[in-house]
């Protein structure tokens, strides 16, 4: 019986499967990430998913499987201590370097130094990550809270005044947190839901929205301008309608 001769390394990798698309690999990645748990760090009134824990959790999952992300077509606006970051994360498999898919976000950082651009674009990042592998996030089984129920605003006590030892009610329209985070959910509806520049700029100067702005500023100010005690699902107030009016700008000018 004649003997078969062996196969070259060569031949036997020809005839393996194609290699994955990027699709493929992000699908797989997906299969073996779960969720990412909350933390509550110290001085925080909020549990927050950070940066660094979303990136501890799906790093080696896509080095496993031949991704590399990084940020591009970077737009950064400064506004005193405040940096807006606008960009995409791309997912790149690494057999083949055009085979991508990009992941449009953005980010906001605040700090009274130099570390707002590198805050928001981490923040850009994390939400890119969450969203393009459908990461859940978790709160600490053994610690189970409602946000929105322990939240309590910054006090203000005018000089020389004694700070109150429990939460008083807000000074506005809106009397208490849940209700400003719930109208602050609601805006962003009503924002979502315009549809041209006129209506945008006419809905921004009607007093009730200015009301709003002014008293969230005030009371909830990581909720309209970005901090760490703003949720997870939560975008801050001023990138939103930042980015609404650009996209509305853009709009008129197409037409």
């Amino acid at each position: 019986m004649a003997s078969r001769a062996l196969k070259t390394v060569e031949q036997v990798l020809d005839e393996l499967p194609s290699k994955l698309n990027v699709a493929q690999r992000i699908s797989l990645v997906m299969g073996e990430v779960d969720y990412v748990q909350k933390e509550r760090k110290q001085g925080m009134n909020y549990s927050i998913v950070s940066h660094d824990a979303v990136t501890a959790k799906v790093r080696p999952l896509l080095h496993k499987h031949g991704i590399i992300y990084y940020p591009r077509n970077l737009q950064v606006q400064q506004n005193g201590n405040r940096t807006e970051a606008v960009f995409a994360v791309r997912f790149e498999n690494i057999d083949d370097r055009s085979d991508y898919i990009d992941v449009e976000t953005m980010g906001y950082g605040v700090d009274p130094q130099d570390k707002g651009p590198g805050k928001a674009i981490s923040y850009g990042v994390k939400y890119a990550l969450l969203k393009v592998l459908g990461l859940e996030t978790g709160d600490d089984p053994d610690t189970v809270q409602d946000s929105h129920a322990d939240y309590r605003p910054p006090e203000r006590p005018k000089t020389g005044e004694t700070p109150p030892n429990k939460r008083v009610k807000l000074d506005g329209p809106y009397t208490c947190p849940t209700q400003l985070m719930t109208a602050a959910r609601e805006f962003v509806r009503t924002l979502n839901g315009i549809g041209d520049l006129g209506e945008f700029i006419a809905w921004k100067q009607t007093d009730d929205v200015k009301q709003f702005v002014n008293q969230l500023r005030r009371d909830l100010p990581d909720w309209w301008s970005g901090g760490s005690s703003v949720p997870a699902d939560f975008v801050p107030l001023e990138i939103l309608v930042s980015q609404k009016k650009r996209d509305l700008e853009n709009l008129e000018t197409v037409r």
